[in-house]
């Protein structure tokens, strides 16, 4: 006897509704509902919402309804002897919740999805296909977002139905619900940009003021830029760590003080990467964002030591930021100074920033080597160079960075220091001129 059953399969606020169909004989088909529930408001005795408040108690006769939608349509087909599986399972599910069928993405989140699935084939700069495994992670985080946002709304989005309104509400849920910062919500809907956009290539129709959606950041006034100088990164190489991660981290900072690259390219260095040239050590990258061959001279005397004799053995990626931290609270980088830390807030299940004046070595992250890199070589060699090295792939883009105007004198300064080196060695000369009566 067949037998139609709902089930959750996570803990989270944004649990996946799904509806289990047991056909008899071992033969059992699953599909998702599109409708999600906080797990708390989910009954493990009933294998259905809890009826606590109006919004459940539409869920339970929801749910109750496609059950017996699904029991008379099995009745009907089984008797025509139509093939029941998956397929038929998800054709009815859709039409019972008046959905196209999955290939049309009426839901954003399954054209979401659709999107990540397909990472592999997207285009990218110089024609090149395939989004970076980062990429692709922050579409993930991205795509669980918008399934809360759903859960906050207690709706699915369609495309039809995204107005700017909604889009609208979705940004002041992120900035005041969430506390996500400026430019947290607004990498969130740069993105949703992007799915629009690709979904347009498959035919999907917006309301006309969609095109209005705007992204967001932060003013330029309100960026706090947090770097190491020489000085401090000479410190951090003068102090002992107690164990030999924290040993391995430190090693990790200061070559990456001194290389310019994203942690990802920094770790993904071995000795295999390193090489001696007449002029000095070289250091050869492909930069996993851009794709871009980098190679980076050493120039440092302690750093060439460490790299060529204390090589740092692998630390966790994931952790990498705690360990920065550490590592400069007991190289005692503790100056007072202003900046975002992050803090958890447990009620609301999320973190958010929180700015103040703090001692230096807690606003340390993993992103600091670059920045650091950036920052501290700036102006003393051609910006030109050090956009080569770090990838960024303008001056604008480069100086917005590291929170520097740019500077109408300097192009003019660098031609009268190169043009003196040029002209430094050349030997004034005296030309006798004839006297004429």
């Amino acid at each position: 006897m067949a037998k139609v059953k709902f089930l959750i399969q996570s803990s989270s606020i944004n649990s996946q509704i799904y509806l289990r169909l047991s056909l008899g004989r071992g033969k059992v088909l699953k599909k998702k509902t599109g409708l999600t529930i906080n797990s708390k408001d989910w009954s493990a005795i009933t294998s259905l919402p809890k009826q606590n408040d109006a919004v459940n108690k539409a869920l339970f006769t929801q749910l109750k309804s496609l059950e017996t939608n699904i029991y008379d349509k099995l009745n009907i087909d089984s008797l025509l002897h139509d093939t029941i599986d998956s397929n038929w399972l998800e054709e009815q599910i859709n039409i019972f919740f008046n959905r196209s069928s999955k290939n049309e993405f009426n839901l954003l989140i399954d054209y979401i999805q659709f999107f990540i699935d397909n990472a592999n084939l997207r285009e990218i700069q110089n024609g090149k296909l395939g989004l970076s495994t980062g990429t692709i992670s922050n579409y993930k985080t991205f795509k669980r977002i918008i399934e809360e946002f759903e859960q906050y709304i207690k709706k699915n989005l369609v495309f039809e139905g995204l107005t700017t309104e909604l889009l609208h509400k979705f940004k002041q849920w992120m900035i005041n619900q969430k506390l996500y910062s400026v430019n947290y919500a607004g990498k969130n809907i740069r993105m949703l940009k992007t799915v629009l956009n690709d979904a347009v290539l498959y035919g999907k129709v917006f309301p006309n003021d969609i095109n209005k959606i705007k992204s967001i950041k932060e003013q330029d006034v309100d960026r706090y830029i947090i770097n190491l100088n020489l000085e401090e990164i000479k410190r951090i190489y003068n102090t002992v760590m107690p164990t030999k991660t924290l040993e391995d981290a430190k090693k990790w900072l200061i070559i990456g003080c001194y290389i310019g690259q994203r942690k990802s390219d920094l770790l993904a260095i071995t000795k295999d990467n390193i090489r001696q040239t007449a002029k000095g050590l070289f250091i050869d990258i492909t930069q996993k964002k851009t794709g871009k061959h980098v190679t980076v001279a050493i120039a440092e005397p302690f750093v060439i030591d460490i790299i060529l004799d204390k090589f740092p053995n692998a630390v966790s990626d994931h952790e990498l930021g705690k360990y920065f931290k550490k590592v400069c609270e007991l190289a005692e980088i503790n100056e007072p100074i202003k900046g975002y830390i992050i803090k958890g807030d447990n009620k609301r299940k999320t973190k958010r920033k929180e700015l103040g004046v703090f001692p230096k070595y807690q606003l340390i992250t993993s992103h600091v080597c670059r920045r650091s890199f950036a920052t501290n070589f700036y102006k003393m060699m051609p910006t030109s160079i050090l956009i080569a090295i770090t990838g960024h792939s303008s001056e604008d883009m480069f100086l917005k960075y590291i929170n520097k105007r740019v500077d109408k004198d300097e192009n003019a300064n660098l031609f009268m220091q190169y043009y003196e080196q040029m002209t430094k060695d050349i030997k004034p000369t005296m030309t006798i001129i004839k006297k004429v009566n």
